[in-house]
């Protein structure tokens, strides 16, 4: 595992969030890439700090009267290193479609934010037996119109629609199958290799078996990485 995003989503208060904080600062993660994506307004707290900073989303616009948003060059200024782009949250919730996510993963680049870009199949792809061709779709309709040599600093996040915040997930067999296709499709496509992380509904318990599938290359966590000693054990066991 090269990989530990987490996730924190629309949690915690300021207070709440400088006790996370102080908390996971003692957190030995030395031999993984940890990567904390909290609520916007809390970014600033980890600005300075060791702990690789990353952005929940970031705004279509470069900059200008957009008000409410927060640009990539804002939040490269505050230490922001990472930017998850195209959660399924944000597609479902807000709309965002192709074009805005890769207006965004475009910005994010050209700011120097690694963009943790997010695929998944969604129920009716699995009951139809869909998921590869969904999958492959997602990846080209985005990945085609982004420079090559943006693409090296691009982490695939697979997570199926149907697993998040369900505490329902894939077997090994089916998550194994899928990565191997993505990282056929980037090979065979663009001639790279990219990291692929695996989310969705991963808590302490499940995670035994996931870090048993070779082909991820690491995690993407929600609801679990809000418990400290829950993200710990994760930890520990990666």
């Amino acid at each position: 595992m090269k990989y530990l995003i987490s996730n924190l989503k629309a949690n915690f208060t300021l207070d709440d969030m400088k006790i996370y904080k102080n908390a996971i600062l003692n957190i030995d993660a030395k031999k993984i890439n940890y990567i904390v994506c909290p609520s916007t307004p809390f970014l600033y707290l980890f600005n300075g700090s060791d702990i690789n900073l990353g952005a929940q989303d970031v705004s279509q616009f470069q900059k200008g009267a957009y008000t409410g948003e927060v640009t990539a060059k804002q939040l490269s200024s505050i230490g922001c290193s990472y930017a998850i782009v195209g959660h399924y949250e944000r597609r479902k919730y807000f709309h965002d479609t192709d074009k805005v996510i890769i207006t965004k993963i475009n910005n994010c680049l050209k700011n120097d934010i690694k963009v943790i870009f997010c695929i998944g199949e969604s129920l009716n792809d699995l009951r139809n037996n869909e998921v590869l061709s969904s999958i492959e779709y997602q990846l080209i309709n985005i990945l085609n119109e982004l420079d090559h040599d943006d693409l090296n600093n691009i982490i695939i996040a697979y997570e199926p629609l149907w697993a998040i915040g369900t505490k329902s997930i894939p077997n090994n067999k089916a998550i194994t199958s899928t990565v191997k296709f993505i990282k056929k499709i980037i090979k065979s496509y663009y001639k790279i290799d990219l990291p692929i992380v695996y989310g969705g509904s991963i808590d302490e318990f499940n995670v035994d078996e996931i870090k048993k599938i070779k082909e991820i290359d690491g995690l993407m966590i929600g609801a679990s990485s809000l418990n400290v000693n829950s993200l710990i054990k994760i930890i520990n066991k990666i």
